[in-house]
């Protein structure tokens, strides 16, 4: 069973039902060969009477029968939006066969899932699943606008749509059928507009598009259905208006062979200049090394082309007003010692791809392969961790919350262990943990993170949890959430109890799993890393939460001197408090021969190593440079190192935001570094994985707009690790290192995914029984799975 309780929605006696009220309706009234509801038998039956159906476009219809007339019945939702309603009180009519009915009107399509807890006087309680998928109306056919708006001299914009006349005809008014636009995150700044004609726009005033950066507006076609005063919504379709300057065309990095020129171009749609600027790159009359051009392109001379990395920034601006734009860059390598095959079409390795949806909340992250082939992800915003069988069919599982209770069944609600940022002075308490970073397998169980909000200094819980799900264990159906989970509620050590571990790495070892806990990446609490004893006897699926005193009485708890995790089940802690300022914890990776625990440093300053028996536990391994900042992004990103893998003798790690791969050799404590070529600066280098039999170090390369410039621009590649190896053994020019960067996995898309939805490749994961590789994609909500050709 699937299950977890969200919110009760309703409690009644069933001998008090009215016996009116439900309309006749041909799905309600189909036969239904099914067994009533004993909640004196432990044993779910095959087909137990409790559906849901929909009607009427979006109405909800929850049917049960029960064997025991004098039983009582809770319905609780499981999936599903924050949005949807409570369920009218249930019904009940004699015929046929004694049979209830309770009904909800929902505002959008999608998934959802609930379960009947039905107990018997003598205390007896079974609780019974059941689910939906509610098809959604159709998205606007196709929405206009959006793009470049000039940083230097911003105008106003306009969006236009064609709306899909399957929802409802032209001709229909406002107040029937609608486009609703919703500014990004904030239900406020929703507006109703007409669907078709002349008016089937938008202005898109130029004090919200002024700031530089990227806006996000989201457009959904509404209509009431007959009868009903609740509006249904199709998904949404997102437009960006990017406010910056000129770029250079082409990849974000340009290749070079020494004794050749080499012709930059770039865009001229920002103010009435260009300014170039290179330490290396421009031959200029003064030490500034700048021109000015008012062209669309350049040439540098190949005497400047010296073998290397070199770096050229481009400017817009303004003559008239003297103002120019933040630079932007592009990395020129002269006589690269990487050999790219770019735009492989990755069907000349691979089958076909295949895309499976996910069902649950928020949208996939990071994602790994179980003994059996089956697949895991684990969502940000989300408190469902989602599972694609070896069979490839789809289910959702809610992780263990407990809940208060109130003072009336609609007062029960789920406890909020986690924080969200809604951004200007918006922190919220939610179910939801924004950061689900980290899913992986460990003997026969899958672990994953729940870290609660990436927030700075907060006033406001923010918990973590780390979690595992046990595929042997049984689910009983006495209880109301999945007996298979089993959470350790990571403790508080803060004097206010608000917690803020903000928990991303999990890796272990044979007799531990351990936690990175960033405390704030962007803060100046110092960042720790933890372990434990994976003891059952830990686990504590119900804590509540919002009770101070059960936080501090819960049994697991950090250790105090003397306690070890082995002797005492605590968690023992490893805090930076005596390191070099700044320096955070990201993601963790256990070491192959000796056991430690290997980190990321998103402040892009170390490379960590963490082994607690020796006589130094932590090794810094400071970077060969903090790294190449990206014009107008965030100055403690730098670099931002994220994912890391490691094996006998190398570790890998990916800086994210400048696109590089960094190869750290343990043995001689030296890094070599890959610049990694991608469609434009949007895009990021996300995840790694290692491909140990053929020697592949796989990454992906992801687009984290939701309206991006290119939509095809997030894809994958590899480099080849023998190739890197025998490099740094002989760097010479003709010892290259080959790599690859595919394109056309846009194109796979799962059946029932909206087409309007790019792919955005976070996690990536590989099986070594099967060689197969699956990405979690953001955006879609789906997994895309590739099976390698015969001898790739």
């Amino acid at each position: 069973m699937l299950r977890l309780l969200s919110l009760t929605l309703f409690t009644t006696l069933l001998a008090g039902c009215s016996l009116t009220g439900v309309n006749s309706n041909s799905t309600l009234d189909t036969p239904w060969q099914c067994t009533p509801i004993n909640p004196l038998v432990a044993a779910l039956p095959e087909n137990p009477c409790f559906r849901a159906v929909v009607q009427n476009d979006n109405e909800i219809t929850l049917q049960w029968r029960l064997a025991h007339p004098t039983s009582s019945a809770r319905i609780y939702k499981d999936i599903g939006t924050a949005e949807d309603a409570e369920f009218q009180r249930p019904v009940c009519r004699p015929a046929p066969a004694d049979t209830c009915f309770a009904s909800v009107r929902v505002e959008t399509g999608g998934y959802r899932q609930w379960q009947l807890a039905v107990t018997h006087p003598s205390g007896s309680t079974i609780y019974v699943p059941a689910a939906l998928d509610v098809p959604a109306p159709y998205p606007l056919k196709a929405v206009y606008g959006g793009g470049f708006v000039d940083m230097l001299a911003p105008t106003e914009q306009q969006i236009t749509w064609l709306a899909d006349p399957r929802n409802a005809p032209c001709g229909s008014s406002k107040e029937d059928a609608w486009v609703e636009r919703e500014g990004y995150f904030f239900a406020e700044n929703r507006h109703q507009l007409a669907r078709c004609g002349r008016d089937a726009r938008v202005n898109i005033r130029i004090e919200e598009i002024s700031k530089p950066g990227s806006r996000t507006f989201r457009l959904r076609d509404c209509y009431l259905p007959p009868d009903t005063d609740t509006p249904f919504c199709s998904p949404y379709v997102s437009v960006a208006f990017r406010t910056t300057s000129d770029h250079f065309l082409g990849p974000t990095v340009a290749y070079a062979t020494s004794g050749e020129d080499l012709t930059v171009a770039f865009t001229t749609a920002s103010g009435d200049i260009r300014r170039l600027s290179s330490e290396t790159l421009i031959r200029a009359a003064d030490a500034a090394r700048v021109i000015e051009t008012a062209t669309s392109r350049h040439t540098i001379p190949a005497a400047l082309l010296t073998p290397g990395e070199h770096k050229i920034a481009l400017q817009s601006c303004d003559s008239t007003g003297n103002t120019c734009s933040p630079p932007a860059a592009l990395t020129v390598l002269v006589d690269s010692p990487v050999s790219w095959e770019l735009n492989r079409d990755y069907t000349r390795d691979f089958l076909p791809g295949k895309g499976y949806s996910l069902l649950g909340t928020g949208e996939p992250l990071d994602i790994t392969y179980d003994a059996s082939g089956g697949i895991w992800v684990i969502n940000e915003f989300s408190d469902t961790v989602e599972y694609i069988s070896p069979a490839r069919a789809s289910a959702s599982m809610l992780v263990p919350l407990a809940h208060s209770e109130g003072a009336s069944p609609a007062d029960q609600k789920s406890v909020t262990p986690f924080a969200i940022d809604m951004g200007i002075d918006r922190l919220l308490p939610t179910n939801l943990s924004t950061l689900g970073e980290r899913i992986t397998l460990v003997g026969s169980k899958i672990w994953f993170t729940q870290g609660g909000g990436m927030l700075g200094p907060v006033d406001i819980a923010n918990h973590s949890r780390v979690i595992s799900f046990d595929p042997a264990r049984q689910d009983s159906t006495a209880t109301f959430f999945d007996d298979r989970f089993c959470a350790y509620n990571v403790p508080t050590d803060d004097e206010n109890g608000f917690g803020n571990n903000q928990v991303i790495g999990l890796t272990a070892t044979p007799n531990r799993i351990w936690i990175g806990e960033s405390r704030s990446l962007f803060g100046t609490a110092p960042s720790a890393i933890s372990s434990f004893v994976p003891d059952p006897t830990n686990c504590e699926n119900l804590l509540n939460f919002n009770d101070a005193d059960a936080l501090a009485q819960q049994h697991f708890q950090y250790c105090k001197p003397a306690q070890t995790p082995e002797q005492d089940g605590c968690l023992q802690k490893f805090l930076f408090d005596q390191q070099p300022a700044g320096l955070k914890v990201a993601h963790l990776a256990t070491d192959p021969v000796d056991g430690s625990i290997w980190f990321t440093d998103p402040q892009d300053k170390f490379l960590g190593n963490l082994k607690p028996d020796r006589q130094q536990p932590l090794i810094l391994h400071p970077l060969p440079s903090d790294g190449e900042r990206q014009a107008g992004e965030d100055p403690t990103k730098a670099g931002f190192p994220w994912s890391l893998r490691v094996d006998d003798n190398v570790v890998y790690f990916a800086r994210y935001a400048n696109r590089r791969l960094v190869r750290f050799d343990k043995a001689t404590g030296t890094f070599d570094e890959i610049v990694i070529p991608a469609a434009n600066a949007e895009i990021g280098l996300h995840s790694i994985a290692i491909d140990p039999e053929f020697k592949r170090l796989w990454f992906t390369l992801s687009n984290e707009m939701s309206a991006p410039l290119d939509k095809k621009a997030s894809t994958i590649g590899y480099i080849d690790l023998s190739s890197w190896d025998n490099h740094v053994s002989d760097p010479s020019p003709d010892n290259r290192i080959s790599a690859v960067i595919y394109s056309g996995l846009d194109t796979i898309v799962a059946p029932d995914i909206p087409a309007h939805r790019h792919a955005s490749f976070r996690g990536i994961t590989f099986d070594p029984a099967s060689r197969k590789i699956a990405l979690a994609t953001h955006d879609r909500v789906q997994v895309t799975e590739l099976t390698p050709l015969p001898g790739f």
